[in-house]
C-alpha cells in the first residue's frame, strides 16, 4: 500500500498500491496497445473477465477526463461493482500483469531485447522438457543477438546454460573437456567486460551527480579521468566493449559540464566556453557511434538516446552553434524519425526562444511548422511530461504576446487531456493563465471572479493552498472585478509584492512570472512582452 491518502465526504483511506501502478500503467499505453489488450481479452473465457473489462474501461476513462488518481479511487471504492477493497486490489493488482503480458507480447520499444528475453525463456523450456538439440541451436542464436546487443549480463547467463547443457547430454568426455574449458575463458572475458562497463558508468553517474549537486570533482574521479584521458584513444576504444564506449564519452562530456561550472572568472582574452565546446565534442562522438557499430543499441536504447539528443541540442543553443542544430534537424527529418524532430529539436527551439524573449519569432515558428495539428499525431509516441511542455511552451507564447484566443486553445489540450505524470505546481500556472485568457475573451462577464473563487476552493480542498497562491488569485480578483471606488495605490501595492515574492523565490518566478507580468500589464497599461522583458532584465 502507498502512503498518500484518499479523502471523502464518508471514508478515508490509503490509495492502494495495485490501484496506483495500474492507473499509471493505462496511462502512457498507446491507442494500439489498449485496442491489442482488448483483443486479447476476447479469448478469456472465465467469470471474472468481464469484470477486468469494467476496471479497465473506468480507469482509462478517467485518465482521459484528465482526472487524478484521488478521484479514480474514491469512485471505484464507492462504485458496488468490485465488491469490498480487498477484491478491488486483487482485480486491479491481476489486470496489471495482464496488460503487462499483453505488451510485451508486441513489443513496441527495445524489440530485440525483448526477442532475446523470450529467447531464453524458451531455452529454459526446451531444456527441461529434454529438447537438447533444439536448446542448442537456440543458445547459439542467442548468444549472436546478445553479442550484438552488447548485453554481457544475459550472455554468462546463456554461457551457463549451455554449461548445463553440456554437461547434461553426456557429451565425449575429450569434447566436454574441451568446450567446458573454452566456456570458462569466454566467461572470464564475460567479467571482464562487465567490470569495464560498471566502472565506466559508475564514473558517468559520479561526475552527473557533481553537476547536479554542485559539488566539485573528487580527487579520486580525477584521477580515474586522468587515468582515461592518459591513453591513446584509438587503443583505449579497441579494448573496450560497445556499450562502455557510450559511457566513455558520456562521462567525459559530464566532466567538462562540470569543468564549465565550476570554473573561476577567466581573462578577457579567454574562451570561456572552451570547456563546452569539448563536451559538445563528446556528444558527437556518441552520435558517430549510434550510427556505425552502436546502431542497434542506439535503437534498442530510445529514452537514453532521447537524453544524448536533448543534451546536445540543448549546448547547440548555449554555444550558438545554430548551423549544427540545423545539420542534425535534417539528418532527424531525411530519416523521417517525426517524432524526434518535435520531441526534441522544437521543445528546444521554443525553450530557447522563450529564454531570448523572442515571442514573435516563436509564435511565427508554432505557426509556422503547423504544431496544433501535427503534435497530436504523436501523442502517447511522445511522452506525457514533454508533450505537456511542448504545449505549454506554445500557449506561453500566446499568452506573451496577448492572442488570448490560441493560448487557451494550447492550454485547454493540456487541461482537457492525460496529466498522469504532470508537474503540480505547472498545472496550477496553466489553470491560472487558462483563467486569465478566458477572462481576456469576455467568458465571464456575469459573475467574473467566480471560476478564481472555484479554483481557490479546489486548491484548499487538495491542501494545495499557500500563502503565495492566496495572494497572487486575491490580485486577480481585483482585476476581474475592481473595487468601487478604486482604492489608490492598491493595485501598484499589489503586484509590487508580488514581484518582491518571485524575486526571491526562482521557482515561483519561473512559474508565476507570466501571471504577475500580465497584472503589472493590467495596472500599468502596458504589454505583457515589456512587462516579461523587464523582469528578466
Amino acid at each position: 500500500m502507498s502512503k498518500s491518502k484518499l479523502k471523502s465526504n464518508s471514508f478515508q483511506t490509503e490509495i492502494p498500491a495495485s490501484i496506483s501502478s495500474l492507473y499509471n500503467l493505462i496511462g502512457v499505453l498507446t491507442r494500439a496497445q489498449k485496442r491489442d489488450f482488448k483483443k486479447d481479452t476476447r479469448f478469456w473465457n472465465y467469470s471474472k473477465s468481464g469484470k477486468y473489462l469494467v476496471l479497465f474501461d473506468m480507469v482509462n476513462s478517467f485518465i482521459n477526463k484528465g482526472k487524478d488518481l484521488e478521484s479514480l479511487t474514491a469512485h471505484l471504492i464507492q462504485s458496488a461493482k468490485f465488491g469490498k477493497l480487498s477484491q478491488l486490489t486483487s482485480l486491479a493488482r491481476y489486470l496489471l500483469t495482464r496488460i503487462l503480458e499483453s505488451v510485451r507480447n508486441r513489443q513496441e520499444v527495445s524489440p530485440e531485447t525483448n526477442r532475446l528475453l523470450n529467447m531464453i525463456q524458451s531455452i529454459n523450456f526446451l531444456f527441461y522438457k529434454g529438447l537438447f538439440g533444439e536448446c542448442e541451436q537456440l543458445i547459439n542464436d542467442a548468444k549472436k543477438l546478445a553479442n550484438n546487443l552488447d548485453k554481457s549480463t544475459y550472455l554468462l547467463e546463456l554461457s551457463i546454460w549451455e554449461r548445463r547443457l553440456y554437461v547434461t547430454t553426456g557429451r565425449p568426455l575429450k569434447e566436454l573437456g574441451k568446450r567446458l574449458r573454452e566456456i570458462a575463458d569466454e566467461e572470464q572475458v564475460i567479467m571482464r567486460n562487465l567490470q569495464v562497463f560498471f566502472d565506466i558508468n559508475t564514473l558517468s553517474n559520479d561526475l552527473f551527480l557533481n553537476i547536479k549537486e554542485g559539488s566539485p570533482i573528487s580527487d579520486v574521479t580525477e584521477a580515474k579521468i586522468a587515468g582515461l584521458m592518459a591513453q591513446n584513444e584509438d587503443e583505449l576504444l579497441n579494448n573496450l566493449p560497445l556499450r562502455a564506449k557510450f559511457w566513455y564519452y558520456n562521462s567525459l562530456f559530464h566532466y567538462y559540464e562540470n569543468r564549465h561550472k565550476m570554473q573561476k572568472p577567466a581573462l578577457e582574452s579567454d574562451d570561456k566556453m572552451v570547456n563546452l565546446r569539448l563536451a559538445l565534442e563528446c556528444l558527437e562522438k556518441i552520435f558517430g557511434l549510434s550510427e556505425s557499430e552502436g546502431k542497434l543499441i542506439a535503437s534498442e536504447e530510445p529514452s537514453l538516446f532521447n537524453s544524448f539528443i536533448d543534451n546536445y541540442i540543448s549546448l547547440c543553443f548555449r554555444l550558438s552553434e545554430f548551423s549544427r542544430v540545423e545539420r542534425f534537424e535534417k539528418k532527424i527529418l531525411v530519416s523521417e524519425n517525426e517524432i524526434q524532430y518535435y520531441r526534441s529539436s522544437v521543445y528546444h527551439r521554443l525553450s530557447h526562444m522563450l529564454i531570448q524573449n523572442e515571442f514573435r519569432e516563436a509564435g511565427d515558428f508554432v505557426t509556422e511548422i503547423e504544431l496544433f495539428n501535427r503534435l497530436p499525431l504523436f501523442e502517447n509516441r511522445i511522452e506525457e511530461s514533454r508533450m505537456i511542455v511542448l504545449r505549454y511552451y506554445s500557449g506561453l507564447v500566446f499568452f506573451v504576446l496577448e492572442d488570448f484566443k490560441k493560448a487557451s486553445e494550447w492550454y485547454g489540450l493540456i487541461l482537457d487531456g492525460t496529466r498522469t505524470k504532470s508537474n503540480p505546481m505547472l498545472l496550477i500556472s496553466i489553470e491560472l493563465q487558462q483563467i486569465v485568457s478566458l477572462f481576456e475573451l469576455g467568458a465571464y462577464k456575469k459573475k467574473p471572479s467566480r471560476p478564481l473563487d472555484n479554483f481557490l476552493g479546489k486548491l484548499r480542498r487538495n491542501k494545495k493552498l499557500i500563502d503565495f497562491y492566496s495572494k497572487l488569485i486575491q490580485a486577480m480578483k481585483n482585476v476581474f472585478e475592481p473595487k468601487i471606488p478604486e482604492i489608490p495605490g492598491e493595485l501598484e501595492s499589489q503586484n509590487e509584492l508580488l514581484r518582491n515574492l518571485l524575486k526571491e523565490n526562482r521557482i515561483f518566478a519561473s512559474y508565476f512570472g507570466p501571471v504577475v507580468a500580465w497584472l503589472e500589464a493590467r495596472v500599468n497599461h502596458t504589454t505583457v512582452v515589456s512587462e516579461i522583458v523587464k523582469y528578466q532584465n
